[in-house]
């Protein structure tokens, strides 16, 4: 079974998505920010990692470029969301997420299978 970490502030969300892991037959690993992320990155050795990039504390940016210093290969999902009024710079925090070790990034809300069908091109990308 392929391992996830999931790293999200907000708990109804951090358990919607960590169900949709569940049932895509991922073991999912639960963090509540950053510097529990990462904490649980070098613990748990995840095939792949879901994080928010909007978090109190250590944010994402900077815990996908933690981790990126200690592992180049591991598939980071970069998810964020806001109301209709932050879409353009919910495009530019992803674009740069992206840009500084994401493997791929989905804007909240996201549906099932969208965000799953995300997940498993960076776990592909990141397997060849």
């Amino acid at each position: 079974m392929q391992k996830a970490l999931l790293i999200e502030d907000e708990e109804d969300v951090r358990e919607t998505i960590r169900s949709m892991l569940s049932s895509a037959g991922f073991e999912v690993t639960q963090a509540k920010d950053g510097r529990e992320g990462v904490a649980q990155f070098r613990l748990t050795n995840p095939d792949v990692i879901v994080t928010d990039i909007l978090m109190p504390g250590r944010e994402g940016i900077e815990t996908i470029m933690e981790i990126r210093r200690e592992n180049t290969e591991v598939p980071i999902v970069a998810i964020s969301g806001g109301g209709q009024y932050l879409n353009d710079l919910l495009d530019n925090i992803l674009e740069s997420a992206e840009l500084l070790g994401a493997t791929r990034s989905i804007c909240k809300p996201f549906r099932r299978k969208e965000f799953l069908k995300v997940v498993a091109e960076a776990v592909n990308i990141n397997s060849r």
